[in-house]
């Protein structure tokens, strides 16, 4: 019985120490949990914010066409009006 007394305080002590650990594990995925919720969200604007700039950019190239077409109609009517000015 004194055998069967002291293992069931060596359980008890094991226990104990395993509930501790259950509880440091636990708060530890927590915190976890918590810095990858907080990831995911950067992560979503982030996403969002390329969206945004992809759509800017997008614009930006079809301004950059419309200068360079308007440029050489410029450059053409230029010239145009040079030989025109040479014909007088």
């Amino acid at each position: 019985e004194e055998f069967s007394d002291a293992k069931a305080t060596e359980l008890k002590v094991e226990l104990a120490r395993l509930e501790g650990r259950k509880k440091e594990v636990h708060i530890s995925v927590k915190e976890d949990v918590a810095k990858l919720l907080e990831k995911c969200h950067i992560l979503l604007e982030l996403e969002s914010k390329q969206a945004n700039l992809g759509g800017s950019l997008s614009r930006i190239l079809e301004d950059l066409k419309m200068v360079k077409k308007c440029r050489r109609d410029i450059e053409n009517m230029w010239t145009e009006a040079g030989e025109a000015a040479n014909l007088f």
